[in-house]
């Protein structure tokens, strides 16, 4: 998606220009954060708190007042 949207490839390397590959994932939040802290930069966690819990709209469903107004129906 990265090459689609912004028109770069994310697997070129730019020192040499070859395409790299990928060896790993790596999810698990402790050796990630281990590597980021060996790189110098912190964590998501550490930057900032996460977004305050939102409040759901309750949407229509079917016979809850779904459809139009009386009003708007032809006579």
């Amino acid at each position: 998606m990265i090459a689609k949207v912004y028109q770069v490839d994310p697997l070129l390397c730019t020192r040499c220009g070859k395409r790299m590959s990928l060896i790993a994932f790596v999810t698990d939040q402790r050796a990630i954060g281990k590597i980021l802290d060996h790189l110098g930069l912190s964590t998501p966690e550490a930057e900032r708190p996460p977004p305050p819990v939102r409040e759901l709209l309750r949407v229509a469903e079917q016979g809850d007042g779904w459809g139009v107004p009386a009003q708007w129906e032809p006579a």
